[in-house]
C-alpha cells in the first residue's frame, strides 16, 4: 500500500486483514491514496453502531443508492454490509460474493424457482433486476 495515506499505512500495521482486502480486485480507492481509513472510520468514537448507521455512512458518498424508493430492497435500507464488503472483494462492485450467490443468500431458490427458468441461475441477477438498490417503477426491481 505504498500510495496509501500515512493514516492508512499506520492503521494497516495492526489491521493486516484489512490491508489484504484493500489489495483485492474490487476495493475502495484507499491503497491509491484517494481515501484513507478515517474517511469512514473514527478511531476515537464509540464502536457501537445505531440502527441504520452503517447505511448512512455509505450513502454519505453513495447518495444515488440511498433512495427513498417506491419499491425498496429491504437490505439496502438496513445495512449495505448484507451484500457489500467495503474494504475489498474478488467479486465486482464490492459484492461479498459473486452473483447469483450474493442474491441467493437471502432469496431462496424455491421462492424464485416458480418464476425463473433454470438457466436464470447461470447468470447475474442484476442483468434483469438492474435496480437492485430500489425502484420507482417496478416492484421486482427490474428498472
Amino acid at each position: 500500500l505504498r500510495h496509501a495515506s500515512g493514516t492508512t499505512q499506520m492503521c494497516v500495521t495492526c489491521h493486516t486483514d484489512v490491508a489484504a482486502s484493500l489489495s483485492l480486485p474490487s476495493h475502495h480507492p484507499t491503497k491509491e491514496g484517494m481515501l484513507d481509513c478515517t474517511s469512514c472510520h473514527s478511531p476515537h468514537e464509540s464502536r457501537r453502531m445505531t440502527l441504520g448507521a452503517r447505511t448512512t455512512l455509505c450513502t454519505g458518498c453513495h447518495e444515488s443508492e440511498a433512495g427513498p424508493w417506491i419499491y425498496e430492497h429491504a437490505p439496502v435500507t438496513e445495512d449495505c454490509g448484507y451484500c457489500h464488503a467495503p474494504h475489498g472483494t474478488s467479486a465486482r462492485n464490492l459484492l461479498s460474493s459473486s452473483e447469483p450467490g450474493v442474491c441467493v443468500s437471502c432469496h431462496s431458490l424455491p421462492e424464485m424457482g416458480a418464476t425463473h427458468d433454470p438457466q436464470a441461475y447461470t447468470t447475474r441477477c442484476s442483468d434483469c433486476h438492474s435496480a437492485v438498490h430500489g425502484s420507482f417503477a417496478d416492484p421486482h426491481l427490474r428498472r
